[in-house]
């Protein structure tokens, strides 16, 4: 059988991102439900869109819905303060 695969072919597939090894689909290209565009649109600060993208690597990153992430992870993924935290939570909540 005579594949028509190439080393190139194979080599390009294994460095490209592929969702079966964490990698997450944000950028849809459907502008209805795209969240990459959502975000960029969105009149948030940074500590928020910190928190909105530490929350998808959180859940869509392992295949989750929902997950519990405490201020702990929040401050570790984030570099912020945990008063800076709460206070973003707050405004993403409102």
């Amino acid at each position: 059988m005579l594949s028509l695969i190439t080393k190139k072919d194979r080599q390009m597939k294994k460095n490209t991102p592929q969702t079966d090894k964490g990698f997450i689909r944000i950028a849809t290209g459907n502008s209805e439900n795209d969240i990459l565009m959502a975000l960029a649109g969105a009149k948030l600060g940074g500590t928020e869109i910190s928190i909105i993208l530490c929350i998808i690597r959180k859940t869509w990153g392992w295949s989750k819905k929902e997950d519990w992430i405490s201020l702990t992870q929040f401050e570790k993924y984030t570099k912020r303060s945990r008063q800076t935290i709460i206070n973003a939570i707050n405004q993403l909540v409102k």
